[in-house]
């Protein structure tokens, strides 16, 4: 059996040079992943207001920046008028330009997180609308020793996924309801998040199944038949200017995709966690 690889720069099926080299960005099985390069460019210059995506160029309006990508190149030019932190390149920066490289490529891209069941050989992606909480419930997922692989952005390629970012980024009233203290979190996003990091884990994946989050009057798991769960897919995919890979789609829903509903507050969050631990423990019918 050969040894682990080293970590290299990557996520999200990119390996990424130009940004330094985060923490954060620590996958293992990654070196023949394409490669993106960065750079950044600090101008008075008016930015543009609304992003734009297209068959070989795109121009994303960011939070910390705006992105001009160049399919041809490989290349991110990151504008702003003041620098922008490294912490904010790794996220959000990171995410919309690794999907719409995705996408150029041919991946399908979904907003979604993955993890990996104890013991299990397949990623479960994690699908939320917004507010959904669904990095909260992967923090939480993480503070069990499971290993989580994405949050905001699952890029899945013959029917693998790729990992994201070593880390997860928490409102601060979350951070506290899950104990985290400032020792193990960082402040960035000018404050507005608490970061959580994550070990180096594995580059790739094979996707075993989905789970969508979703608020209901009692805890409760169900497995969606075929159209509602094409439906779901769909409903959570990204970067939707580049057309649909429906063959894709429809591959993908040969796998279970299960609806996780809970109650609000903290008081369900952990009870939902075991209930789907005890089913993709059992095997999904």
């Amino acid at each position: 059996m050969s040894a682990p690889s080293d970590p290299v720069a990557a996520a999200y099926g990119v390996r990424v040079e130009g940004l330094g080299r985060p923490a954060d960005l620590a996958l293992r099985g990654a070196e023949a992943w394409p490669v993106i390069h960065f750079r950044t460019e600090l101008t008075d210059d008016p930015l543009a207001l609304v992003s734009k995506v297209g068959e070989n160029d795109a121009t994303i309006v960011n939070p910390a920046a705006t992105l001009l990508v160049d399919r041809g190149r490989a290349e991110v030019r990151i504008r702003s008028a003041t620098p922008v932190p490294e912490a904010d390149l790794v996220h959000p920066c990171l995410w919309p330009v690794a999907a719409v490289f995705a996408r150029w490529r041919g991946a399908e891209t979904l907003h979604a997180g993955a993890f990996v069941p104890d013991g299990g050989t397949g990623a479960w992606a994690v699908m939320a609308d917004s507010g959904g909480g669904k990095t909260s419930f992967l923090a939480m997922l993480a503070q069990t020793g499971v290993e989580v692989l994405a949050d905001d952005l699952l890029v899945i390629e013959g029917g693998d996924c790729v990992a994201g970012p070593r880390s997860l980024d928490l409102r601060p009233e979350v951070a506290e309801q899950l104990r985290l203290s400032a020792r193990i979190t960082t402040p960035v996003r000018s404050t507005s998040r608490r970061r959580l990091s994550l070990a180096p884990c594995e580059a790739r994946w094979p996707v075993a199944g989905f789970v969508e989050l979703g608020w209901g009057d009692r805890v409760a798991v169900e497995r969606l038949e075929p159209v509602a769960a094409l439906a779901a897919l769909a409903r959570h995919r990204r970067v939707r200017g580049l057309g649909t890979g429906f063959a894709q789609l429809l591959d993908l829903v040969d796998r279970p995709v299960l609806r996780l509903t809970r109650p609000r507050g903290w008081a369900y969050a952990e009870d939902a966690a075991q209930r789907l631990s005890e089913i993709l423990g059992a095997g999904v019918a």
